[in-house]
């Protein structure tokens, strides 16, 4: 089943590791995704529940609001009732639909078990590239995504398997660059079979959800202090990757986590392991900030993730292009 939900994509390059059958993915899958959902509970028990300016209180980190308002539906509560605030970003309704298998379990457990679900489709699909691209969960974005049980790694897994287009749906911000880039037949009877069972289900939750968003903030990568060096990227239009990159900095991303994205990229160890030691250099900001500026926040983060990615591109030779 896994096998045949795979893409394959067009734009694949070898790295020097042996090919993996799948077994063996499968079986490194779900031991990732075991260890992702015991690291994700105690992460998310460590730091308790959301509580927002805007009045809302739920445990299992982002996830847990889709939880939270998969329940509240169901009991005949608006979801999206609460008012806007800088902290406070529902998602679409089709999060809750999504959320609603998981109601039989508690919030922490059901976030956890997402989050280890989606980091197992994460690998399951980076490991047709070989070992090193494993490498991937270094990253800063994947760890901060884990203390949130945040949905950027099932996002990711999204380019590997088309089903996984309903992420469109869900945080299409963040997902729109990963399926605009994998897209085909599967991805778009899927995201707007969801899209089509939430307006049946809540017709008015587009209008509800918009109205909702007035205090989110967010920064767009190319539109930031550094952001003119992305344009670079049209000297490398023919690889599919420097299309990606810029697409993906001209939507809007919030914090640290949305930028696990740009780890389709790399595509040999090396290419992972610079990326990935450069995108902590986000944490060290994140450590040492006085203040949250948006603008600041935006120039660190365009510097931590985008850049990087840009340089590998840049650096590859001809022939890998």
């Amino acid at each position: 089943m896994l096998a045949q939900a795979a893409n394959l994509p067009s734009r694949q390059r070898a790295i020097t590791d042996t090919a993996i059958n799948r077994s063996r993915r499968v079986c490194a899958a779900i031991g990732i995704g075991i260890v992702a959902t015991g690291l994700c509970w105690l992460a998310l028990n460590a730091h308790g529940p959301n509580v927002g300016k805007s009045g809302h209180v739920f445990y299992g980190g982002d996830f847990g609001w889709s939880h939270n308002a998969a329940r509240e539906f169901l009991q005949g509560v608006d979801p999206y009732r609460h008012p806007p605030a800088e902290d406070y970003a529902p998602y679409p309704f089709p999060a809750v639909i999504f959320a609603m298998p998981f109601l039989v379990l508690s919030p922490v457990i059901a976030a956890s078990v997402f989050f280890g679900i989606s980091s197992g489709l994460m690998a399951y699909g980076l490991l047709q590239n070989g070992w090193a691209s494993l490498l991937a969960f270094t990253c800063c974005p994947y760890w901060i995504a884990l203390q949130w049980a945040q949905w950027t790694p099932l996002i990711f897994a999204s380019a590997f398997f088309s089903i996984l287009a309903i992420t469109v749906c869900i945080k299409p911000q963040i997902s729109l660059p990963v399926v605009l880039t994998h897209l085909n037949k599967v991805a778009i009877i899927s995201a707007f079979s969801l899209l089509a069972l939430s307006l049946v289900l809540y017709p008015s939750w587009p209008w509800r959800w918009l109205k909702s968003l007035s205090g989110y903030q967010a920064y767009i990568a190319l539109l930031t202090i550094p952001g003119p060096l992305l344009l670079f990227a049209f000297k490398r239009w023919r690889d599919p990757d420097a299309r990606f990159l810029l697409l993906a900095s001209i939507f809007p991303q919030r914090w640290l986590y949305d930028g696990l994205i740009l780890w389709l990229i790399p595509k040999t160890r090396k290419e992972f392991l610079y990326t990935a030691l450069a995108s902590w250099a986000a944490i060290a900001w994140l450590l040492l900030r006085d203040t949250d500026s948006l603008i600041e926040r935006g120039a660190v983060l365009t510097l931590s993730f985008h850049v990087p990615m840009l340089i590998v591109i840049l650096r590859r030779p001809p022939a890998q292009r």
